[in-house]
């Protein structure tokens, strides 16, 4: 065979392959793509990074799970009637399941049980009234657990003073329940402020002396740092969250110690516990997000600084 006719016989078989493969792709129907699920996680709005390291939990498991998840923050009113709504408006854009921080633990109770039997749905942080699971650290515990924290480190001859919580959620409750608790078979000065607005600091400030002041919770820890800065005082400062600010106060020696939940493993674990009750699964046995003690001295231990700086991890 000539040069020539090698050249042709090979542009023969060569346009021979590209037909059959063309005719593969056309003929042979391609597996359609997976439809990724579509969850919606709202939480209830609080201070500037209260939400960081639990939304790095979140995105860690949309990325593991193969979800897509619509993360939203209400603003600082956290009016429940609002949450409801936007619960409402996610369902209605195409979420199949939701993850909640209620605002509001008594009053949302209805919409959030009306809307649990359309849809699968777990609560975050705050548990109510109803057979519903709740991805949380033990917030008794948790508030218990800062009452130690306190009388190991400033002893059982002091004046405690508690900011005032929350009461609209059940896990500042809960938390005040354990630190009053802990604190009765310890210290006999505790003593719960009603009120802590800038008429109240300036009457606090003249009497607190060498006292100590707790917030439980991550906006009233913030606001306490603001109030200090802007007096003199001997108060020492404790309390409960792990938000941006807490951590930069407690690093600089303004906040004296911290009792804190693994706020990564709970947005992990939410996405989680949602995925596997929307496959019908029993997740009634999950484990409760584990918390952590940290001050000055002990934040930068190697755990501690893992869970206190996710994002530079």
């Amino acid at each position: 065979m000539t040069r020539k006719n090698w050249i042709i016989f090979g542009v023969m078989v060569g346009m021979m392959i590209l037909v059959m493969v063309m005719t593969y792709v056309y003929m042979v129907p391609s597996k359609p793509e997976k439809k990724r699920v579509q969850i919606s996680v709202v939480v209830y709005g609080s201070s500037n990074g209260r939400w960081t390291a639990f939304k790095e939990g979140v995105d860690q498991a949309e990325t593991d799970f193969g979800a897509v998840v619509n993360f939203i923050t209400m603003d600082e009113k956290n009016d429940y009637k609002e949450q409801a709504e936007v619960l409402r408006r996610e369902l209605d854009g195409g979420a199949q399941g939701l993850a909640v921080a209620v605002t509001d633990s008594g009053e949302m109770k209805e919409d959030i049980l009306e809307l649990a039997e359309n849809v699968p749905l777990v609560l975050v942080e705050s548990n109510m009234e109803g057979d519903l699971p709740c991805v949380a650290a033990d917030a008794y515990q948790m508030g218990a657990g800062l009452a130690r924290q306190i009388i190991t480190e400033m002893g059982e001859d002091i004046q405690v003073y508690i900011l005032p919580i929350d009461e609209r959620r059940s896990c500042p409750k809960l938390r005040l329940q354990g630190f009053v608790d802990a604190m009765e078979d310890s210290v006999k000065d505790v003593a719960q402020l009603t009120n802590f607005d800038e008429a109240a600091q300036q009457e606090f400030w003249k009497k607190a002396g060498s006292a100590v002041l707790v917030a439980l919770d991550d906006k009233e820890l913030e606001n306490a740092v603001t109030a200090m800065q802007n007096s003199e005082n001997k108060v020492s400062l404790y309390g409960i969250g792990s938000s941006e600010k807490i951590v930069y106060e407690l690093d600089r020696g303004v906040i004296k110690g911290i009792v804190f939940q693994n706020e990564f493993n709970m947005g992990y674990e939410a996405v989680e516990a949602l995925l596997e009750r929307m496959r019908g699964q029993d997740i009634s046995g999950m484990p409760e997000v584990d918390y952590h003690h940290a001050s000055k001295e002990t934040m930068h231990l190697k755990e501690n600084e893992r869970l206190l700086f996710p994002i530079i991890q």
